[in-house]
């Protein structure tokens, strides 16, 4: 199955599931930065984030798209598509704590005395976070997301984010 295909598939499936839910299930979008924990040079991102609570209200599903900004003569920018489980708390708890995993895609390119050079891997991510409880439409976000990507460099990101609340 090509990378192609299985992004298709993929993305196929989040639709399907998106049109099947509820109509009073609830939508946020945001965007984050991020620093990349790396043993050679740390690196931020930037990126944008969705979430999809769905009529449960204990599962999200949350595409995600981030772009590293990395050392002159490189880039790198990554595709998530991710299920997080909203872990149930007491309410008058203020900080919502979540845990998921999800499918990577992966691409970076770099420049080499041979000329540039690009490669694109499918990963898996594991994702460990927390939401902060709030009246309002914005909701501030920090999770910590680690990717593992065949025959890649594994990476350690922590995110913080912040979420606007659409039709709420």
């Amino acid at each position: 199955m090509t990378i192609r295909s299985l992004l298709l598939r993929a993305s196929l499936a989040a639709g399907l599931t998106l049109a099947a839910a509820p109509a009073h299930a609830q939508l946020a979008v945001g965007g984050n930065i991020g620093w990349l924990f790396d043993t050679e040079e740390d690196r931020f991102s930037i990126g944008a984030d969705g979430r999809y609570t769905l009529a449960n209200k204990r599962w999200i599903l949350n595409p995600r798209i981030t772009k590293y900004l990395l050392s002159e003569g490189a880039s790198a920018w990554q595709l998530d598509a991710n299920l997080l489980y909203d872990i149930p708390v007491e309410a008058s708890f203020k900080v919502k704590p979540y845990a998921g995993l999800g499918l990577a895609f992966v691409n970076s390119s770099f420049e080499t005395t041979a000329g540039d050079e690009s490669d694109s891997k499918v990963g898996v991510n594991w994702i460990a976070g927390a939401a902060l409880r709030t009246t309002g439409k914005l909701t501030p976000w920090l999770h910590f997301t680690y990717t593992a990507a065949m025959d890649y460099g594994n990476t350690f990101v922590g995110f913080a984010g912040l979420s606007y609340a659409i039709g709420r």
